[in-house]
């Protein structure tokens, strides 16, 4: 699969930070927590060089998770899209 066919995908959050960074993204009901796409975009990049740095993962690996209703998958789902590894979310 080229690159630039999931372009689009890859840094969704770093494109809606930059066009509107202050603007409510995200309210978690449950911990009563507000994130702007700014806030998304910087957890994202967190989470991201986590993935990266301390567990090795490369372009293409895989990452499952399973999860209750929280802001911790968004932060991987866009994790993910931004450093190219495909997110299989378990049901």
């Amino acid at each position: 699969m080229r690159d630039y066919e999931l372009s689009w995908v890859g840094d969704w959050s770093g494109r809606r930070a930059m066009l509107t960074p202050t603007r409510e993204a995200l309210y978690d009901a449950t911990e009563n927590r507000r994130f702007t796409y700014a806030d998304l975009d910087e957890r994202a990049n967190r989470v991201g060089t986590y993935l990266i740095e301390k567990l090795n993962l490369q372009k293409g690996d895989v990452v499952s998770f399973l999860s209750r209703n929280r802001v911790e998958p968004i932060d991987l789902y866009f994790a993910t899209g931004k450093i190219g590894l495909i997110l299989a979310p378990l049901s």
